[in-house]
């Protein structure tokens, strides 16, 4: 009796190990926005995002995403795309996937993270990446000229101008 009960656990931990290896570890890596690893100031209102499929196993293909924008890394790291949730998109693409976005606000910071449906089944949830959007419109940018309108002593503007190097200075 105690043979087959060992002969029982040993079958069951090296079919239970065996399940474990033959499991694809793909991973999403590399996460992008217009291009770039976590860009500052983007003034795209949609831009278009990008993901690698890594995996130590041959064959592995993308079926559909599933890709959240966050307000906080809180809410992305639960995986609530609070601004925007693609639910899951059938498609093969995972570069210059451009999202249908509510309009973004300027200079904010927004967190977004994918997960991709494979051959093989689903992947974990990416890591948290991230962008700030600038300024969007000429309408948010406030100032004034800072400079001179007319021309110094000594200065001409003419065919071949003499006019000095303008520099703001403060003491």
């Amino acid at each position: 009796m105690r043979k087959h009960v060992l002969i029982i656990i040993i079958s069951t931990l090296c079919l239970v190990g065996f399940a474990k290896s033959t499991q694809p570890s793909a991973r999403i890596t590399k996460l992008t926005v217009e291009g770039r690893v976590s860009p500052q100031g983007l003034d795209n209102q949609r831009p278009r995002m990008g993901w690698q499929l890594s995996a130590n196993e041959n064959n592995i293909q993308q079926k559909a995403y599933r890709l959240i924008v966050a307000s906080t890394h809180k809410k992305a790291i639960s995986a609530r795309g609070d601004i925007f949730d693609s639910g899951m998109r059938m498609t093969d693409s995972s570069q210059w996937v451009c999202p249908t976005l509510p309009k973004l606000h300027p200079n904010k910071k927004y967190y977004w993270r994918t997960r991709v449906l494979t051959n093989k089944g689903w992947t974990e949830w990416s890591d948290v990446s991230e962008w700030t959007t600038g300024l969007l419109d000429e309408s948010n940018w406030q100032g004034e000229w800072i400079g001179l309108d007319s021309l110094l002593p000594g200065e001409s503007d003419g065919r071949h101008s003499r006019i000095s190097c303008r520099y703001l200075r403060k003491q």
